[in-house]
This record gives structure tokens, C-alpha cells and sequence, in this order.
């Protein structure tokens, strides 16, 4: 019995073989006899054979892979980053990578991808522009290209603002950061404020030790906070009006504190008025450092005159002395008693702004000084 030969069969098993050998030694300029390929890749891969990379993926974009492109930031610049991705491409609307920091942003910032041009940086739906702290060195955060700008997808650096607040649901710990103006309107309840700041002042060396509350509005910090902590502190920038200024429905200014320092007001109620410093001299010529109040003693004589040594006198300083035969405790002596029988009254009779002032008496002690207390306005 004959059989009919299959002429195609036998034609592949003659062609097949030849053919996959050639595939073998010619892709993308390799080389090869039937073995892996090698030499230099060529087309869409770099590097050479065995092992080529993957330099370029022709026609496609970031928005058409289906993971984002790693873009690492090494311009060391806070407001205008700059990365490159692999494979590069040319930013199109939709497009997205993953954004990594090197350092944190310092406000508002712009990102160029693979040389192609700065583009703002936005949040928020790509409506506002970063502030400080939203981007954290090596931070990774997801941005999508808009045509425009390079819309955040994730969460900032800072912690996020409270948009709304309802009464006796807000609670927060740790620092608290929001941009932009905020309004609070809750009505306190017995026993329970509108709103409350707990916790100690922080105590440390005059620049960490800063306020509890601290309403800050200058470049340069203060280095001489109390070292024990401040609850409630003020940093002002240069030619401010007021630290605070005191109204009642509408009315005119009841109590401010300027930012030089002076204190208005339409009265004053206090059990007890402190100088900053209060001298007790029973020296001749009396040393009272920079004291505008303090007891001194003028010694014994005719018509005798005491200097007072203090930097708190002026040229137009108004200078009070009343005599006080009670002062000896506080002067370490024993006061004349007399002055009041002769019926005269000391005066200033000199004065050095910035140096001293002259108390005289006239008439003549013959025994002990006679003590005086002193009181300087300016």
C-alpha cells in the first residue's frame, strides 16, 4: 500500500529551523548562532546583551502606564523643584508622576519635569498655591498634570486646617497650623470655654522657651523668652501701632500696650505700685543705679545738699522727695527727726539728665541725716 507524502509538512521541517536561527541573530543588532542574544541593543533598549535596559518606550506617555513614574528632586531648592524620570516624557494634561522632596518646600513652589518648564504647584484641587511645610524632604506625593499645573493628589506636610468647628466636637493635640484667615464663633457654656489652650509653658533657654500662645509677625526671633516660660508672648514687626488695644462696643480705646512700651489708659486701680527697681543709699553722694524711686539720706549741716547718682533722671524729669523720719530701718541708720520743727522743705536745686539730681535743705541739722524718699516720672 503506498502512502501519499505530505509535502507541506516535510517544506517546515526543511524551512522552520533556519528561520528561528536568523530571529535569534538579529534582534535590535545582536548577534548570535541559536544562543541568547548579546552585543549593543539598539531601538527602545539601551545597554548592551545579555542584559539591555529599557531607554524609551516609543508613543507613550505617563498617562498611558499604568503606574507613575518615580520623580526624584535634586535641586535642593524649596520653591523651584526640579526631576527627571525614566523614561522621560513631556508633560501632557493627565499625566501623572510620583513627586519625591529633597527638601522641604519654603511657600509657594514650581516643579520641571525632564527639562520640559516650570509649573506651579497646587493643592487643594489645584486651586491654591503651596505654603510652607506642605512638602517635606523625602516626602513621595502623587501629582497630576493639568495642562497648567501639577496638582497634589495626596496629603500635605502640614497638618490638615479645620474647616469647620462644631461646638464640643473639636478636639486637637500637638501644634497646630492653618493658612489664611479663620474664624472661631462658639459661645462658652458653664464651666466650659469657647475654646482652651492647656498644657505647661515650655521652659528652656531664651530662644526655645517660646510663648504658649504666640502671636509672632517679624523675620528675627527673640533669644530672651523667661527661661522658666512664657504663657502668652508677642513678636511685632517694626513700626507697629499696638500689642493690644482694649475697646467696649464700639467705644474708644479703654487700655493699649504700644509697641514702644507705653501703657494708656484712663485710670489705674492697683493695691500696690512697683518701680522696676527702688534704691536704699545712705552714701553721700547716694548710688542708685538706674532706680526712679528709692530712700536716700542727706547729711548734716548748713544748708547741706545730697547728689543722687541714677540714669532714670531727665532734662524733664519731674522729681517728688518727701521727707521720712521712718526710713532708718531701710537705710541702716538713724534719722533726723527735726526737719519737721524747722519748717523747711528739700528741693531740687540741680540735675544731670541721664547722671543725677541735687536734693538741699535749708537751714541747719546738727545731729544724724535726715531721710528722704524720691519718686522720678517721665
Amino acid at each position: 500500500m503506498t502512502r501519499k507524502l505530505n509535502w507541506l509538512a516535510i517544506l517546515g521541517i526543511l524551512i522552520l529551523p533556519s528561520i528561528s536561527l536568523w530571529a535569534q541573530s538579529n534582534i535590535n543588532g545582536g548577534s548570535g548562532s541559536g544562543g541568547a542574544p548579546s552585543g549593543s541593543a539598539g531601538g527602545d533598549l539601551g545597554g548592551s546583551y545579555p542584559n539591555p535596559t529599557v531607554s524609551s518606550i516609543s508613543g507613550v506617555t505617563a498617562h498611558k502606564i499604568s503606574l507613575p513614574l518615580l520623580c526624584a528632586a535634586a535641586s535642593g531648592s524649596g520653591t523651584a523643584y526640579t526631576c527627571t524620570t525614566s523614561p522621560t516624557f513631556t508633560p501632557a494634561d493627565g499625566d501623572m508622576i510620583l513627586f519625591q522632596a529633597d527638601v522641604a518646600n519654603t511657600g509657594a513652589a514650581t516643579l520641571n519635569v525632564n527639562s520640559s518648564s516650570a509649573a506651579n504647584m497646587q493643592k487643594q484641587g489645584g486651586g491654591t498655591a503651596l505654603v510652607l511645610n506642605d512638602m517635606l524632604a523625602g516626602q513621595d506625593s502623587l501629582f497630576e498634570f493639568d495642562g497648567t499645573n501639577w496638582q497634589m493628589q495626596g496629603q500635605t506636610g502640614n497638618p490638615p486646617a479645620w474647616s469647620s468647628l462644631t461646638a464640643g466636637a473639636n478636639a486637637a493635640t500637638g501644634a497646630f497650623s492653618t493658612a489664611g484667615s479663620w474664624t472661631y464663633s462658639i459661645a462658652g457654656a458653664a464651666s466650659t470655654p469657647a475654646m482652651s489652650i492647656t498644657g505647661a509653658a515650655f521652659s528652656g533657654n531664651g530662644t526655645t522657651s517660646t510663648p504658649q500662645l504666640y502671636f509672632n509677625a517679624a523675620v528675627s526671633q527673640p533669644s530672651t523668652w523667661a527661661t522658666s516660660g512664657t504663657y502668652m508672648g508677642f513678636n511685632a514687626a517694626s513700626g507697629c501701632g499696638n500689642f493690644v488695644d482694649f475697646h467696649v462696643n464700639g467705644g474708644a480705646s479703654s487700655v493699649k500696650i504700644s509697641c514702644s512700651g507705653s501703657i494708656t489708659t484712663s485710670g489705674i486701680s492697683s493695691s500696690t505700685y512697683l518701680t522696676q527697681s527702688n534704691c536704699s543709699s545712705s552714701a553721700s553722694p547716694a548710688v542708685c543705679g538706674s532706680a526712679a524711686a528709692g530712700s536716700v539720706a542727706v547729711p548734716t549741716g548748713t544748708n547741706a545738699t545730697l547728689q543722687v547718682n541714677t540714669t532714670a533722671v531727665t532734662a524733664n524729669s519731674q522729681i517728688f522727695v518727701q521727707s521720712d523720719d521712718t526710713l532708718g530701718t531701710k537705710l541702716g541708720i538713724t534719722c533726723n527727726t527735726t526737719l519737721a520743727s524747722l519748717i523747711v522743705e528739700p528741693v531740687i536745686s540741680a540735675r544731670t539728665g541721664g547722671t543725677s539730681f541735687t536734693i538741699t535743705i535749708s537751714g541747719t541739722t546738727t545731729s544724724n541725716p535726715v531721710c528722704l524718699s524720691y519718686f522720678i516720672v517721665n
